[in-house]
């Protein structure tokens, strides 16, 4: 079953939803308070956490082939710039809903900060220990 991500926007608003990896992007400076909505609320009971990981995208360039409108092959260049993220697994044992990926993400690697979730999901401390060891985010 899937979790209701337009409730959590409705009440967050800030909040982003990245469709095509059907995740909530959260800012580090809110994670703690929608992360406790999200264990506490009725609706939710996100009440396991299963995996937390870092990933780090290097800066790049993608290049697409297109037809242009004179049916000539184009080439256009897109930038994606860098960015680390810490990604949580939640899910809901007694609602049994989940898992609803949670994303703390960083646009800079000069001093990755994010949350520590730990006051809220006790089992996140090695896991994120692993990810300060990795990628030096917390």
């Amino acid at each position: 079953m899937e979790i209701n991500h337009e409730a959590i926007l409705t009440h967050f608003p800030d909040l982003e939803w990245e469709e095509d990896t059907q995740s909530l992007i959260v800012p580090p400076e809110k994670a703690v308070q929608v992360v406790t909505w999200l264990k506490e609320h009725p609706m939710m009971r996100l009440d396991f956490l299963s995996c937390v990981s870092g990933v780090d995208y290097p800066e790049k360039e993608v290049k697409t082939k297109a037809r242009n409108e004179e049916g000539k092959m184009e080439i256009t260049v897109t930038k994606h710039p860098e960015k680390m993220e810490v990604v949580y697994h939640l899910y809901s044992m007694e609602k049994k809903i989940g898992p609803l990926v949670l994303k703390q993400r960083i646009m800079t690697r000069e001093n990755p900060t994010v949350a520590s979730l730990t006051p809220i999901y006790r089992g996140a401390e090695l896991m994120e220990r692993e990810v300060f060891d990795l990628f030096g985010m917390f």
